[in-house]
């Protein structure tokens, strides 16, 4: 990439690393999610808006809240602690806890990963719903089932760093034919792909790749699953700023500079500020401390210990010129204690 210039532009504004873009921005849901194994879906939740929702007040944060986990099917484990709940909970959750802010962009990272063949179905059916309320979707998927497959609009395809295949799902296996591919019967596409791209047929995959990058598919051809005219759609999730300036938004849209005006939009959700984020990062603290209970005595019966072999090293050094150096160690040794013992705890935590 070296000596290359340019800019990524998503929906024609300007994206850089550090902002967002879009309605609520670009979010990313990693492959193992970080949920907080001492607190309920509810709390997750709730204090995860409390951070990004600064001007809800609490009435329509506590709405928002109940309608997401009501949208992913979660209303009924809200009480349930995250260590207690499935895979398939948990990986909702995850989606969950970014759909607060409302993204038009979100990225997965192997969402199916862990989860069996009922629960990742399931699962992609859900981002398919949302996908269909007006955001986009993007996930990694390595060699999904035929059940799955057939929940993806759109497919992209790269072998060693190159595009293989790029376009509609329902035009992959006529692409692949024209490349002179052709899908054996009752076999799925997906995995034939995957054949191909490893290359098992012995054919010139950059050629092919010309080919099917040309490939004009038959639009007049019904190429949706029966499954799709029967979906539900999951709308983007409205909130009262959106509903207040949506006739602001109407009319910027026909001025010259409605550019700017979609620029600048993008900073509906407000975060709080650093001294409330503290705060509420405190009672989580405190929430999962008191839960965890076992960890808690440990914690303290180490301190203890510690103290009472610190104190044995140590007695009867005095307060004479020379014990100053005996004092100085002390001191900064007990220092230390306390400053490395509360970051491993955070950092233990984290882990």
């Amino acid at each position: 990439t070296r000596g290359a210039k340019g800019e990524i532009s998503v929906n024609g504004i300007c994206a850089c690393a550090s902002k967002s873009t879009g309605r609520g921005g670009a979010r990313y849901i990693r492959q193992h999610d970080d949920l907080r194994e001492h607190l309920t879906v509810y709390e997750a939740m709730s204090l995860a808006a409390a951070l990004k929702l600064a001007d809800f007040n609490a009435h329509e944060r506590k709405e928002k809240v109940h309608e997401i986990l009501a949208l992913l099917g979660l209303s009924n484990a809200s009480l349930t602690l995250c260590r207690d709940l499935s895979g398939g909970q948990r990986r909702r959750l995850a989606v969950a806890l970014e759909l607060l802010s409302d993204p038009s962009l979100m990225f997965l990272d192997e969402p199916t990963t862990g989860l069996d063949s009922s629960a990742s179905a399931s699962l992609i059916a859900l981002l398919n719903n949302l996908a269909r309320g007006g955001r986009t979707l993007i996930a990694t998927i390595h060699q999904p089932s035929a059940l799955i497959f057939e929940k993806i609009d759109t497919v992209y395809c790269l072998q060693a760093g190159r595009t293989l295949y790029n376009g509609p799902r329902s035009s992959l296996v006529p692409a692949l034919a024209s490349a002179g591919m052709t899908c054996p019967a009752y076999h799925n596409p997906a995995d034939f792909l995957m054949e191909v791209a490893s290359g098992e047929y012995d054919v010139d995959l950059v050629k092919s790749a010309q080919i099917m990058s040309r490939f004009k598919p038959d639009l007049t051809a019904n190429g949706n699953s029966s499954w799709e005219s029967h979906i539900p759609t999951i709308p983007a999730l409205p909130s009262p700023l959106d509903i207040r300036s949506d006739l602001k938004q109407k009319q910027s849209l026909l001025s010259p500079n409605s550019y700017k005006q979609r620029k600048l939009s993008k900073n509906i959700y407000r975060q709080s500020g650093l001294l409330r984020q503290t705060w509420i990062l405190l009672y989580r603290n405190y929430l999962m401390t008191t839960r965890n209970y076992s960890l808690f005595m440990y914690r303290v019966a180490a301190h203890v210990v510690i103290a009472l072999i610190f104190g044995y090293l140590y007695l009867g050094v005095g307060s004479e010129a020379g014990s100053v150096l005996g004092n100085y160690v002390y001191l900064y040794g007990s220092m230390l204690l306390v400053v490395y013992t509360g970051k491993m705890s955070v950092t233990l935590s984290c882990e």
